[in-house]
């Protein structure tokens, strides 16, 4: 985890502030770390010797071609994407944030778990977050349904799937599971589709990440 005691109070010269929040990631910010320019930045930053001691000088760096925010999220990711390393052998091609990270299955636990359901046809791995007990399911060879209540870790889940070629075998909803069925949405076709699942997964996730208790 990045040092809190410099981080969340610091602000940069380059303008940025470190906010408090862990979950500093949104649609616009994964949609430019996808793109060209997000994907050459995090390749630069892979190769460089990154500490968290540099993360000011590195954003400064950053600031002298892209927008503050983008400078931020591009460092941020490629610190993120070391941590994730021991936890994922294909960290270096997925999207995290810091949260996210920490409670998402190791790859060798979720793939243990994938293995008892290889021969179903079809999960639906219920708050599916970035999407590594997906990922695992998938490349044993199972069609998953990915649901979760937060849009952006459905959208980080989803570009973690493409990332590794398993886009073909995933299919994305965002449902709340804690929401009374009178107070949900129409269902759409592929919550009616998951209803037909031959097995649910479910990973129990600190109930303060969606619902605070303060």
């Amino acid at each position: 985890m990045l040092h809190k005691q410099v981080l969340d109070t610091q602000t940069l010269d380059s303008g940025v502030t470190w906010a408090n929040s862990s979950e500093t990631m949104d649609h616009t910010l994964l949609h430019w770390l996808r793109s060209a320019e997000g994907t050459a930045i995090l390749a630069e930053l892979a190769e460089r010797e990154l500490r968290e001691s540099d993360i000011l000088a590195e954003i400064t760096r950053l600031r002298r071609q892209l927008p503050a925010e983008r400078a931020r999220a591009a460092v941020e990711q490629a610190l993120l994407r070391r941590k994730a390393a021991a936890k994922f052998p294909y960290a270096d091609r997925m999207f995290f944030t810091r949260d996210a990270l920490e409670q998402a299955s190791a790859a060798l636990v979720a793939a243990h778990r994938a293995r008892r359901l290889a021969r179903t046809s079809l999960v639906a791995d219920l708050g599916c977050g970035i999407g590594s007990d997906t990922i695992a399911l998938a490349l044993a060879g199972t069609q998953v349904i990915a649901v979760d209540r937060d849009p952006v870790r459905l959208a980080l889940a989803q570009a973690n799937v493409e990332a590794l070629g398993l886009a073909g075998q995933v299919t994305f909803c965002e449902r709340d599971l804690l929401m009374h069925r009178h107070h949900q949405p129409k269902p759409s076709s592929v919550i009616r589709h998951a209803g037909s699942a031959s097995a649910a997964f479910l990973t129990p996730t600190p109930i303060s990440r969606h619902y605070p208790t303060s």
